[in-house]
């Protein structure tokens, strides 16, 4: 059953594409699951630290064997279900992707060869389940 919160948040930081790998490009995003905080870092001197707290984080940029690498399975069983689950019970559930060109919405929604995202995962449910 859905849960009785009106509204959540959730954040997946993208894997570098190949231009940023290219220029040697580094992290100042780190995200701790445990406490679902992104820890934003200033690169420059200082390096000041700045926290922000979310219903859920999703780190895609580790490497896909990590424990807490967000696959597309990942989204699909904390966010997906609940959408599925909610319409199955009558009610309303809205899913939107909110961000900047080129920032992983697209992957996340839709997906792309075998890594499906949610819309199709949520079709396949609901004509199939």
């Amino acid at each position: 059953m859905a849960s009785n919160v009106s509204v959540k948040v959730a954040v997946r930081m993208r894997p570098f594409n190949n231009n940023e790998r290219a220029a040697g490009s580094n992290r100042c995003i780190e995200m701790n699951k445990e406490h679902s905080q992104v820890l934003i870092k200033n690169p420059g001197e200082g390096g000041e630290e700045k926290a922000f707290t979310y219903d859920y984080v999703y780190d895609s940029c580790l490497p896909e064997d990590h424990v807490d690498y967000a696959s597309q399975d990942t989204l699909w069983g904390d966010l997906g279900k609940e959408l599925l689950e909610a319409a199955w019970a009558g009610y309303n559930y809205s899913l939107f992707a909110y961000g900047q060109t080129g920032s992983g919405k697209s992957h996340s929604m839709v997906g792309f060869g075998e890594a499906r995202g949610i819309i199709p995962r949520a079709c396949e449910g609901a004509f199939f389940e």
